[in-house]
């Protein structure tokens, strides 16, 4: 029996060695600086695995969707956008790059099914969660984010 795995399996591989890569690379950091890369780099490989998992378990007549995402197509997007990420962090600092992707991949994650109501929530939902991490980082760590000339 062939296994057939879809995009989501091929994307939670790639995720998971990219941050364990990046947890490597994080290790070389003296205490203060190395807090913030080592939570991105375990959240990156939990979130991986959960998107590997879910490649396993779904069962192929749900995968088929057409299209630029078919195939190896969803993966190729995530993977560019989580690296024009990367690079405009340096740029316009961490929160706008953190919200413009996060605002990208959701509408590009519900793409047949936007409306005002769930652009609105998603933008809520993105705020929420930049402010847990500021004040995580800002006051409970005491640790500096990677700021741009924006933020």
């Amino acid at each position: 029996m062939k296994a057939n795995f879809g995009a989501d399996f091929y994307l939670g591989v790639f995720g998971t060695v990219f941050g364990a890569a990046f947890l490597y690379q994080s290790e070389t950091l003296m205490y203060p600086s190395k807090v913030f890369p080592i939570f991105i780099s375990v959240a990156i490989i939990a979130i991986s695995i959960l998107i590997t998992a879910q490649g396993i378990i779904t069962s192929p007549q749900y995968k088929k969707t057409g299209g630029i995402f078919s195939g190896l197509g969803k993966p190729s997007i995530v993977i560019v956008i989580a690296s024009i990420y990367v690079l405009s962090i340096r740029h316009v600092g961490f929160y706008v790059a953190s919200f413009l992707c996060i605002m990208v991949l959701s509408i590009i994650a519900t793409r047949d099914r936007q409306t005002p109501a769930s652009l609105g929530s998603t933008v809520i939902a993105s705020l929420v969660y930049l402010g847990c991490v500021y004040l995580v980082f800002s006051f409970l760590l005491r640790s500096s984010i990677p700021s741009g000339m924006l933020f």
